[in-house]
C-alpha cells in the first residue's frame, strides 16, 4: 500500500510548479486505503479491550471480503489511467512535444560555438525553461560580444518577437529588445526557404531554424532615457519608449534594473499611462521579463535587466501630453515599494516621460486667413488665423483660431495669450492658456508639425462701442517673459505682442 503510494506521489516531484491533485490522483486511493487500516487499527484495540459488545465484532471473512473489494478494481483503474487516458488525444495534446523538439535542436547546435537566439516568449514556457535552465544557466545584461554569426530558433507566430533570449557558451543571456534592423534581421532569415523546419514527435512543426548572417547582438536596443529611481533593492536605470503613441497598437515600453541585494520574492512592476491629471488610460503591469528571469534570480551589482511592457491603451484617447507612471508591486504584502530614492511628488511611483498622441495634421484649405511667416522666438511661426466675428455687441464672445507651426522642441511650457485692446491699450478681454486648452503643451511639439489653437474671448457686458484690436504672444508664465517676434526681415521685435488686423468692432445694443 506504501508503494501504491509513493508511485502516485511520484509524477509530481520532478514538476516545477508546486504540486497539483490531478497530477497525483492515483495516490488519492492509497490514502483513502491507509487511512482506513488507520481506523481498523484502532477497532481492533477497541476489540482486544472488550469495548466493544461480541456480537457488534466483524468477522474475519468480513475483512477479506472488504479487503478484494478494495484490490480487485485496481488493474483496471491502472490500465484506465496509465494506458487508456495516456493514450487519448486530448491527453497527448497537453503534453508539449514541440518544446521537446526545440530542446533537442538546441541542444544539437550547443557544441557548434555559435549563438542561438529563442524568443522569449517561447523561452518563457515551463517545459522549455525545465529542460534548459540546466545546461544554460541564466543571466541578463544589456550588452554581449557579438560572434561572426548565429542561429534563431522561432515558432512561426512568433516571428515578430522583439525580446529574445541569447544561448552561447554554456549561458542563457537575457538581452533587450532588438532594433528594427535585427528584427529584420531574424524575420528575413526564418522566412528564407531555406530555413530548416524542426518538427516534432507528432509530426507538427514546432518551430523554424535559420542561419544569420550576422549576430543579433550587434543590433540591441539601448535606453533612450537614463534614469536613476529606487524602489527599496530594485534601481531602475533607464527606459524606452516611443514619444509618439501609436494608437493602432500597444504601447512598447521597455524599462531597465538592477538590484544591489538578492531578493526573495517575485516583484511585480507596474506600468501605467496617465494624463497630466493622472487619469489612467493604459495599462502594461508585468513581472519583469515574467519567469525568464524573476526578480529573485537577479545577481545584485552583475545583472542589468531590460524588461519590456506592452501597455494595453484605452480607445479613442485624445491628442495630447501622456505620463508613463512606473511602481514596484510586492505581491507578498499586497502593496507598492516605497520610491526611496530619485525625485518623484509621489511616495511609490516614478514619472516618466513625456509621451505624447499627435494631432491631426489640419487640412490644407482650411478657412483661415494666411498671415506672413512671423516666428515668435525660436519656438512657434503663425502661418495663419481667423477671427469671427469681427463685429459683435457688448458681451458676445470672439473666437480666436490660430495655425502654429513648431520651430523646435523647446524645453518649456509656454503660455499662449489672446488680448483684446482698446485704444488706448488697455487690456479689456483676454485668454491666457498653453495650447489646445492646456492639452497639447509646447513642450511635446515636433519640429514642422502644425497645430491649430483656438482661443474663445468674452467680452464684459458693459464694453463700449467702438473699434479694438487683437494681440497674441507667447511667454513663460512662471517668469512672465515674452518670447520676441522675429520678421521676415529679420526685425526683432523684443515687446513680443503681434496685432493682428482686422480691428473688432462693437457695436451699440
Amino acid at each position: 500500500m506504501a508503494l501504491w503510494w509513493l508511485i502516485g506521489v511520484f509524477a509530481s516531484l520532478p514538476a516545477i510548479e508546486a504540486p497539483h491533485p490531478l497530477r497525483m490522483i492515483v495516490a488519492i486511493p492509497p490514502t483513502a486505503i491507509l487511512v482506513a487500516l488507520g481506523l481498523l487499527k484502532l477497532i481492533n484495540w477497541l476489540l482486544s479491550n472488550k469495548r466493544i459488545p461480541s456480537s457488534l465484532r466483524p468477522t474475519p471473512y468480513a475483512l477479506l471480503l472488504l479487503i478484494l473489494l478494495l484490490i480487485l478494481p485496481l488493474p483496471g483503474f491502472i490500465r484506465a489511467y496509465y494506458v487508456n487516458w495516456g493514450n487519448l488525444e486530448v491527453t497527448q495534446g497537453i503534453y508539449d512535444y514541440n518544446a521537446i523538439a526545440i530542446r533537442d535542436a538546441v541542444l544539437s547546435q550547443a557544441n557548434k560555438n555559435i549563438p542561438i537566439y529563442l524568443p522569449q516568449s517561447r523561452f518563457n514556457d515551463s517545459t522549455l525553461l525545465y529542460y534548459l535552465s540546466d545546461p544554460f544557466p541564466r543571466q541578463a545584461s544589456l550588452a554581449a560580444s557579438a560572434a561572426g554569426t548565429a542561429i534563431a530558433i522561432s515558432p512561426d507566430n512568433n516571428i515578430d518577437d522583439t525580446a529574445w533570449v541569447r544561448l552561447y557558451n554554456g549561458v542563457a543571456t537575457v538581452l533587450p529588445p532588438l532594433t528594427l534592423e535585427g528584427q529584420q534581421l531574424i524575420q528575413t532569415a526564418l522566412a528564407d526557404r531555406n530555413s530548416i523546419p524542426i518538427k516534432a514527435i507528432n509530426g507538427e512543426t514546432a518551430a523554424r531554424q535559420a542561419l544569420l548572417p550576422d549576430d543579433p547582438a550587434n543590433y540591441i536596443e539601448p535606453p533612450s532615457v537614463d534614469l536613476d529611481a529606487d524602489f527599496g533593492p530594485m534601481q531602475l536605470i533607464g527606459a524606452t519608449f516611443p514619444a509618439t503613441i501609436d494608437l493602432r497598437q500597444d504601447l512598447p515600453v521597455t524599462l531597465y534594473w538592477q538590484t544591489n541585494q538578492p531578493m526573495s520574492t517575485e516583484y511585480e512592476v507596474l506600468v501605467r499611462l496617465i494624463t497630466d491629471d493622472r487619469r489612467a488610460v493604459g495599462n502594461g503591469d508585468a513581472r519583469p521579463t515574467d519567469w525568464v528571469y524573476p526578480t529573485s534570480f537577479w545577481r545584485p551589482d552583475i545583472d542589468q535587466i531590460a524588461a519590456q511592457h506592452l501597455v494595453t491603451l484605452e480607445p479613442d484617447l485624445e491628442p495630447g501630453r501622456y505620463w508613463l507612471a512606473v511602481s514596484v508591486f510586492d505581491p507578498a504584502l499586497g502593496r507598492r515599494l516605497p520610491l526611496t530614492g530619485g525625485f518623484s511628488d509621489s511616495p511609490d511611483t516614478f514619472f516618466i516621460g513625456p509621451l505624447k498622441i499627435a494631432l491631426p495634421q489640419p487640412p490644407t484649405e482650411a478657412p483661415l486667413v494666411r498671415s506672413q511667416p512671423l516666428d515668435f522666438g525660436e519656438v512657434a511661426r503663425l502661418t495663419s488665423y481667423q477671427v469671427k466675428p469681427t463685429a459683435i455687441i457688448a458681451g458676445d464672445s470672439i473666437q480666436v483660431d490660430l495655425l502654429w507651426e513648431a520651430l523646435s522642441m523647446p524645453q518649456r511650457d509656454y503660455t499662449i495669450f489672446v488680448h483684446l485692446l482698446d485704444s488706448e491699450g488697455n487690456l479689456v478681454a483676454g485668454n491666457d492658456a498653453q495650447p489646445r486648452s492646456g492639452r497639447y503643451p509646447t513642450t511635446i511639439w515636433s519640429p514642422g508639425e502644425l497645430i491649430l489653437d483656438s482661443h474663445t474671448l468674452v467680452t464684459p457686458p458693459d464694453l463700449p462701442s467702438g473699434q479694438y484690436r487683437l494681440a497674441i504672444g507667447l511667454y513663460f508664465q512662471p517668469s512672465g517673459e515674452r518670447l520676441p517676434l522675429k520678421f521676415k526681415t529679420q526685425t526683432i521685435d523684443t515687446t513680443g505682442r503681434l496685432t493682428l488686423p482686422p480691428p473688432i468692432e462693437v457695436l451699440l445694443k
